[in-house]
């Protein structure tokens, strides 16, 4: 709208062009860092149509943190985290598919990890925003130094 895009978007669009423009029989070092999961909890407007479509939330310029796909989750700040989550997954997706495409998938090494536990931290306007992450068995997250806080799951 103002010439602006949502940060993900832009790395997510620079990482699939290094691949699609990657000389298939050289190495690629290829290290994307996601920010899709963080604080503010307020997603781009792709995730609020279809499933993710909100109903109106309340007050006057309240943030879009409803979604209609999540709503067996009862707290809107955990629907909103879903979505997050959900889009980076999706974005997950689009690179394995890219390096699918390249005939790089077969020798390549994907490691996914976070940098930190989940946030459960209040703020001032309440956790809508803020919070969000479960952490459970672990006590804690983001910002503590209890389990939930560094301890994180990974993949290889």
């Amino acid at each position: 709208e103002n010439g602006t895009e949502w940060i993900d978007y832009l790395f997510l669009d620079e990482s699939l062009k290094i691949i699609n423009e990657h000389n298939a029989s050289t190495p690629l070092f290829l290290f994307h860092s996601f920010h899709t999961i963080h604080a503010p909890l307020n997603a781009p407007a792709e995730l609020y149509v279809g499933d993710y479509a909100p109903p109106p939330c309340a007050g006057e310029g309240a943030m879009r943190t409803c979604f209609k796909r999540f709503g067996s989750i009862q707290h809107d700040d955990r629907r909103s985290y879903a979505a997050m989550v959900t889009w980076t997954d999706t974005a997950i997706g689009k690179i394995i598919g890219a390096l699918k495409a390249k005939s790089m998938w077969d020798n390549t090494l994907v490691v996914v990890s976070s940098d930190n536990g989940g946030p459960q931290y209040l703020s001032p306007i309440g956790y809508q925003l803020w919070g969000g992450a479960n952490n459970l068995p672990l006590r804690g997250g983001k910002t503590g130094e209890f389990e939930g806080g560094i301890r994180v799951n990974s993949f290889v």
